[in-house]
């Protein structure tokens, strides 16, 4: 739906006269119209996209060749977040946030095989919930583990979990273990470091 919807206002943009949704309006209106609708020289729109979202058409390539893209790497501004420490496990035990995602994308990579855009990027959580343990442990167990149970190791999470030893691993059990052992539900570990 998203992409035909800005392809009709691009199209109503610069060929106004082959928009079908503008065929109520005689011509002179229709290009009053895609005037009224037209940006500002000084405004541009930026947007974000995961190309490979499974809830996403997958854009059409004419249509890209009209924008310009810029590939922003998984760590991109990780600078900001570096110096976050975060209290893991029942001890409190600190490590920092991103060693910790870096070492859960490296498990996601080399264990569980899974692509680029399925890592956690430095802003997976937001720097706000860095700052207070409570809301750090609910954030990390409401969208990571969620999501790495959910969606990118849906079908490895032994591979993922290793310091898991139920045999069936689910989302409720991780997150108690979480609570309880912080990054070793990982099979890491990563106070000393």
């Amino acid at each position: 739906v998203g992409d035909e919807l800005w392809r009709r206002l691009y199209e109503s943009w610069y060929f106004p006269e082959r928009d079908d949704t503008l065929h109520r309006y005689n011509n002179e209106d229709a290009k009053m119209a895609v005037r009224q609708l037209s940006l500002p020289p000084n405004m541009f729109i930026w947007a974000t996209m995961n190309s490979a979202d499974q809830g996403v058409f997958p854009m059409d390539t004419a249509f890209k060749r009209r924008w310009s893209f810029e590939y922003m790497d998984i760590n991109h501004r990780y600078e900001v977040i570096r110096v976050f420490n975060v209290a893991l496990g029942e001890d409190a035990h600190i490590v920092t946030w991103d060693g910790l995602r870096r070492k859960i994308n490296e498990l996601l990579l080399d264990e569980c095989k899974v692509n680029e855009d399925k890592l956690l990027g430095p802003f997976f959580i937001a720097p706000e919930a860095l700052n207070d343990p409570e809301a750090f442990a609910a954030a990390f167990k409401d969208k990571v583990l969620l999501y790495l149970c959910e969606d990118a190791a849906k079908t490895k999470k032994p591979n993922l979990f290793k310091g898991c030893s139920h045999k069936t691993i689910t989302y409720s059990y991780v997150c108690s273990e979480f609570d309880a052992r912080g990054e070793e539900i990982f099979g890491l570990s990563l106070a000393e470091e």
